[in-house]
């Protein structure tokens, strides 16, 4: 059964990207995201016995962020060939 205390989760996010065509053939893209959590519904360890295993549930963290880059590349290097990284 659940957790009857767990609360909703909220959260703010941003992204920012750019995208760059030095030549037809080539596109650069890179991205940067945060987001900033409240609640988050995270699964903790509630008993750990070595006979009976372990036991999960859900509980609220009180804050959590997630961030990082992102990085991508198309290129066309002869008109048959795609390049995608």
């Amino acid at each position: 059964n659940g957790n009857p205390d767990l609360g909703p989760e909220r959260s703010h996010g941003v992204d920012v990207a750019a995208e760059w065509t030095p030549v037809r053939e080539l596109v650069l893209t890179a991205a940067y995201y945060r987001n900033d959590l409240e609640g988050m519904i995270a699964t903790v360890t509630v008993a750990d016995d070595p006979v009976s295993g372990t036991l999960f549930g859900y509980a609220n963290l009180e804050r959590a962020y997630t961030q990082g880059l992102e990085a991508r590349f198309a290129a066309t290097p002869v008109p048959w060939l795609r390049v995608l990284g």
